[in-house]
């Protein structure tokens, strides 16, 4: 035994001592800055690296890869690739807003603001290769000072009269706000900035402030929609006070002034380029600035097609929040915060970038909730296709609801004075997205429906009725072809009082 095991010893020892040795390679490394040939009996192009003791960075680049297997005569090239930023600033001009103002003679013009440069930093990634630059990309815009426009006014002719009204009117012009008080000749700019998105402009019950939303210079994906300022519109040199809110897609006043209700949104890369909250605040509000907030509702999808938001709007009470959204109408109780849904229906689908969201408001009594519904169809579309769209009247304790006014169209937009209800009525009642509406009157029940403005020879409104009740609820002033008119509820009579072409949103208080 111990002979056969010798044997066997000897014969593994022979064969070890005639192994074959491994065929050296030969290859060239180009690696930084020189070309070096070698010899090698290592098997891939990362073992060469290795042995000649090539180290990587992250972005250095290797031909052939790593993982290949030698071959005579290869050549290994590492390419060196650096990356760094580089930064430049730029000037941004200031820009000149014009804008026209019957207040002033005409012929004469005066610079209410100065402007001033913005500053723009850019920023690039620069990629070199081996020492030698390949590639610049800008990767980043920062405004890190906005532009201040340069605002002049300009007397336009105008031959309106000076006309008298009770309380205190305040609207859009040129992405100002202005206010008048007693006379539609008491007009005054509130703003200079030419910046205010419109999404929120809202008197203070008494009239002594606004509250408005002006645009953010830039934006990023989840961050702030814009910013919530308030105005004391009864000193003649009051300086605008931004209010310490996130962005907000709707915010009004308490019917007792005392506090601000507010939703927020954040803005978005793509369209419609912002994405709602569907959440609800209050925070109180004193000497221009609010309290700590206290939250009504949690944030949340919101429902069908719900980042685009809803319409809000409180209970003259102040103990409700009425909510308009793309499948339902609902209020919220301030006290206990439960919420509670009025009626239901489907949402409407527009295929698009944006989604309809019904109109809410109130009877003065807080009983009733006045609304847009979107009905079933009568020719045969899908429920979310039905171009039907109802005035509805919506009891407060859920007791009861009733159709006010039948095919009105989607921008009816109700609201309800001190004994009629307003709204718009579509001319094209199955193509109300892009129709043209008519104003009309109506009694709180729906009885006694009436044509109120334009006049019938005259154009109607183009889309959702822009208007707001005078205190007494007598008369309107409405926005018609970017001009405001006053428009006495029981006559239908009706008489501009601007002439400029550029105005909206009016609001009226006592």
């Amino acid at each position: 035994m111990k002979t056969h095991l010798l044997i066997l010893a000897a014969v593994l020892f022979l064969a070890a001592c005639t192994a074959p040795k491994p065929t050296p390679i030969h290859i060239t490394l180009v690696a930084d800055g020189t070309r070096t040939p070698l010899t090698t009996e290592v098997t891939t192009v990362r073992d060469v690296l290795q042995q000649a003791n090539v180290t990587l960075n992250d972005l250095d680049r290797v031909r052939p890869p790593e993982s290949l297997a030698l071959s005579d005569g290869m050549t290994i090239t590492v390419t060196r690739i650096i990356q760094r930023t580089e930064s430049q600033t730029q000037t941004i001009p200031f820009t000149q807003q014009t804008v026209r103002d019957a207040t002033v003679p005409l012929g004469q013009s005066k610079a209410i603001q100065t402007g001033r440069n913005g500053t723009l930093v850019i920023t690039f990634r620069l990629t070199f290769e081996d020492g030698q630059p390949t590639e610049r990309v800008e990767i980043n815009r920062q405004v890190a000072e906005p532009a201040v426009p340069e605002v002049i006014v300009v007397g336009v002719e105008s031959t309106l009269s000076a006309t008298p009204f009770t309380g205190t009117l305040a609207f859009l012009g040129g992405n100002n706000a202005f206010v008048m008080r007693q006379a539609t000749s008491n007009r005054r700019a509130l703003t200079t900035s030419g910046d205010l998105d419109g999404r929120v402009l809202e008197l203070s019950p008494d009239g002594k402030w606004l509250l408005y939303s002006r645009a953010l210079t830039k934006t990023t994906e989840g961050g702030p929609l814009n910013s919530l300022w308030v105005v004391d519109t009864v000193l003649a040199t009051a300086a605008p006070k931004p209010l310490k809110t996130p962005g907000v897609i709707w915010a009004n006043w308490s019917p007792n002034g005392t506090a601000i209700a507010y939703s927020t949104a954040t803005a978005t890369n793509g369209q419609p380029n912002w994405r709602a909250a569907n959440d609800l605040w209050i925070a109180g509000f004193q000497a221009g600035a609010l309290g700590t907030p206290q939250k009504i509702l949690e944030p949340s999808t919101g429902g069908a097609f719900g980042w685009w938001g809803a319409n809000y709007e409180w209970s003259p009470n102040g103990k409700f929040i009425a909510i308009g959204s793309t499948d339902n109408v609902a209020l919220v109780d301030m006290k206990t915060l439960k919420q509670t849904t009025l009626i239901s229906f489907t949402a409407y689908n527009t295929f698009s970038n944006w989604a309809w969201t019904p109109q809410v408001s109130w009877t003065p009594d807080s009983q009733f909730v006045i609304a847009v519904s979107h009905g079933a169809s009568p020719t045969g579309e899908s429920a979310e296709s039905s171009p039907v769209f109802d005035i509805v009247a919506l009891a407060a304790d859920g007791s009861f609801k009733a159709r006010l006014a039948s095919e009105a169209g989607m921008w009816a937009a109700p609201r309800v004075g001190t004994s009629d209800i307003i709204f718009g009525r579509a001319q094209a009642p199955y193509a109300s997205a892009d129709s043209r509406y008519d104003l009309f009157k109506m009694d709180r029940d729906g009885s006694n429906p009436a044509r109120l403005f334009p006049a019938e020879d005259k154009p109607g409104l183009q889309g959702r009725p822009d208007l707001a009740f005078s205190p007494d609820g007598a008369q309107i002033v409405v926005a018609y072809q970017r001009d405001l008119y006053f428009v006495n509820v029981a006559t239908g009579a009706a008489q501009p009082f601007t002439s400029e072409g550029n105005m909206s949103s009016p609001r009226w208080s006592r």
